[in-house]
């Protein structure tokens, strides 16, 4: 079920972008008004739908370099220690 809209913005556009805007609605027998607001809502769906993508894809990289890095830090961890009593 979709949610009634009803909650005000208001925001400036320039000329351009208020006939190109106006043009669409047009198109589709709708006003520019409600254009905006799918528009938008679309536009903050597909935003949202990327953080949550770089954020699994960012994770997965960070999982991926620990398991590489990680047995290469502890074994030149261990190697520093084995060579720590020769230098004292």
């Amino acid at each position: 079920m979709a949610e009634t809209r009803s909650e005000r913005i208001a925001i400036k556009v320039t000329p351009q972008v208020h006939a190109e805007l106006k043009r669409l609605a047009d198109e589709i027998g709708q006003t520019p008004s409600t254009l905006a607001a799918v528009y938008l809502g679309e536009m903050i769906n597909k935003k949202r739908v990327e953080r949550e993508t770089n954020q699994r894809i960012a994770e997965a990289v960070g999982s991926s370099v620990k398991q590489i890095l990680e047995p290469m830090a502890l074994a030149f961890d261990q190697a520093m220690a084995d060579r720590l009593p020769e230098e004292i």
